[in-house]
């Protein structure tokens, strides 16, 4: 069966400096002031600053984009606990407040290649 590409992708405000752009087990985690070029129609708030984790995954053709989270929700735990060690502030995935599965690959520089979302 033809293995469909995804991304998941979770959002969190943060109120403490941190600035990082980083892939790691085709993933990338980085920090913007700017979520239009991940969240469409996002009206930016000055002074805030977000965290987002976005997950490659690969989905079986039977299988729904909701299907998405289970299978990046592994990999989001040792991502936040890799920043939680190396920052030495907590991440757990209840302070993310957007998550979705996305259909198509994110590029490097965050733009977006995708065909239809959730």
């Amino acid at each position: 069966m033809k293995k469909v590409p995804a991304t998941y992708i979770t959002i969190r405000e943060i109120e403490f400096d941190l600035d990082v752009d980083v892939l790691l087990l085709a993933s990338r985690i980085f920090t913007t002031t700017d979520l239009s070029t991940i969240v469409p129609h996002h009206e930016t708030e000055k002074e805030k600053k977000y965290l987002c984790i976005s997950i490659e995954i690969q989905l079986d053709g039977f299988e729904s984009i909701s299907d998405g989270a289970a299978y990046a929700r592994p990999r989001l735990l040792i991502l936040l606990g890799i920043l939680s060690f190396l920052t030495q502030e907590l991440f757990t995935p209840f302070q993310f407040y957007r998550t979705s599965t996305l259909v198509g690959n994110l590029k490097q520089g965050g733009e977006r290649n995708l065909s239809t979302t959730n």
